[in-house]
């Protein structure tokens, strides 16, 4: 939170004081940190993708073995989850040019895809519950299984609604932290439009 009021304000300083340099302190402090942001973003979509391709995967196979539900539902989930990636990203791949607009408004493009980001990782945990019920269904369709098999199954089902509820977690608070981090950089685009007038 505060290294986020302090990219802020370093960015606030570069239209703010006229005379500044172009290599202020203010402007390397915030090219740093835009360029963590998209290497972060970077890393997570592959990360994200990886994951996706492999889910694919094992719902191709389950289907072959047979279990279309199953099978279906983990394409369907990992395709979800890869749209909703790349969608939450869309238009934030920017390029810092130098000018201070142009600057904000890349800036304002990232932090609109962490907040998407956010909303897509709380999709995600809905469609995950709605998964673990095709998986409960799925399993009630074949109901000869063994003590150890009850007690795997029973294990990462809880593994998940802990990892589910964990997800929840961050992402509300990351939604809530870049909604506020992006009303802030739309405050100060609108005050930069109006100090050009």
């Amino acid at each position: 939170m505060t290294d986020d009021m302090n990219g802020l304000d370093d960015l606030s300083q570069l239209w703010t004081s006229e005379n500044s340099p172009a290599t202020s302190p203010a402007t390397n402090n915030f090219e740093n940190r835009f360029k963590v942001a998209r290497l972060k973003m970077i890393v997570l979509v592959a990360i994200e993708s990886m994951i996706a391709v492999a889910a694919f995967a094992t719902g191709v196979y389950k289907i072959t073995q047979g279990s279309l539900i199953l099978g279906g539902s983990i394409l369907i989930f990992s395709l979800v989850s890869l749209g909703i990636a790349f969608w939450s990203r869309s238009g934030a791949w920017s390029v810092l040019t130098g000018s201070v607009k142009d600057e904000l408004i890349a800036s304002i493009k990232q932090t609109r895809a962490q907040y998407r980001w956010a909303w897509g990782g709380i999709w995600i945990s809905a469609f995950a519950l709605i998964f673990l019920a095709i998986l409960i269904y799925s399993r009630e369709l074949n109901p000869v299984h063994n003590a150890a098999d009850s007690h795997q199954f029973f294990l990462g089902f809880s593994i998940a609604l802990v990892f589910i509820a964990i997800n929840l977690i961050i992402t509300s608070f990351l939604l809530e932290k870049s909604r506020r981090r992006l009303f802030k950089l739309r405050l100060l685009h609108k005050q930069l439009n109006e100090s050009d007038r």
